[in-house]
Order: C-alpha cells, then structure tokens, then sequence
C-alpha cells in the first residue's frame, strides 16, 4: 500500500491517457526557445532522426519517457506538447 491507503500507482497523468504528439506544438515550443532541432535532441537526450520524425509526423505516438525527456528539455509540463489539450 502506498501512503494515501491504495495499493500501487493508479494515478493517471496526461502520458497514460493521451500520448499523441502535437508537431506543431513541439516545432513552435522548439522555436520560441531557440533551439535546432538538434540542440533540442541533445539535451532531451534523444537523436535529432527522433526529433525529425516527430515534427515531420513520420511519428505521432511516441514512448511517454520520449514525451516527458522532450517536456523536460523544453522546460514546459509535457500537456504542452500533447494533442487535443
């Protein structure tokens, strides 16, 4: 059990429920910080193909860790990048 009396994590975040990314939201949040697409990859720990692909739309679901290492490199809550938000 955890603190809170219930058994595990059920606690349900904006990357269990809706993990499409938005690429125009990723490009415009990469924009406005200024950074290339590779800058963006080098500090999300990601290969600038991953950020490519993504804001091309080659790949428009990626691995929640994928969303929330973009989240934290474009310092925004990983909703930001998310669609229908």
């Amino acid at each position: 059990m955890n603190g809170n009396g219930a058994k595990g994590s059920n606690v349900c975040t904006i990357l269990d429920v809706m993990p499409r990314i938005s690429r125009d939201r990723l490009r415009k949040v990469r924009d406005m910080r200024l950074l290339s697409q590779r800058e963006l990859a080098e500090r999300a720990g990601l290969s600038p193909t991953t950020i490519l692909k993504l804001e091309s739309g080659r790949v428009d679901e990626p691995h929640p860790r994928t969303i929330r290492k973009l989240a934290d490199a474009l310092e925004v809550d990983p909703a930001e990048l998310v669609r229908g938000e």
